[in-house]
């Protein structure tokens, strides 16, 4: 994982089942650890999807609500991965949270060194 990544605690579930919930520790700027608390919303086998919806943490101070998407796509014998994020700004003074498309990527990284 990427050193952004501080600690992940498992608040329901078994953390990867459909309802589990996630509690994600991280430092965007490399210094300040911040707080995610999401669970898993949707879990579509079928589709190779996975959703999570943000529901308590250091991001909802800025977004109303907050969803991150990952599916992976098997093309000419090759796996894809699509990762999106769905979102709503408190007010429009908000910036998008490219840091977090960008911790996300880096998440997805980690996890493929791994596999």
């Amino acid at each position: 994982m990427p050193h952004e990544s501080h600690r992940t605690e498992v608040l329901k579930g078994d953390g990867k089942g459909l309802g589990s919930a996630t509690r994600y520790n991280y430092a965007l700027d490399g210094n300040t650890v911040l707080s995610l608390d999401a669970k898993i919303e949707v879990l579509d086998e079928e589709k190779n999807l996975i959703t999570f919806r943000c529901y308590d943490g250091d991001f909802l101070k800025h977004y109303k609500d907050c969803k991150f998407h990952i599916q992976v796509i098997t093309e000419d014998h090759k796996n894809l991965v699509r990762y999106s994020m769905e979102y709503e700004k408190i007010d429009e003074r908000v910036p998008e949270p490219t840091d977090y498309m960008e911790f996300g990527l880096k998440m997805l990284e980690g996890i493929d060194v791994l596999a």
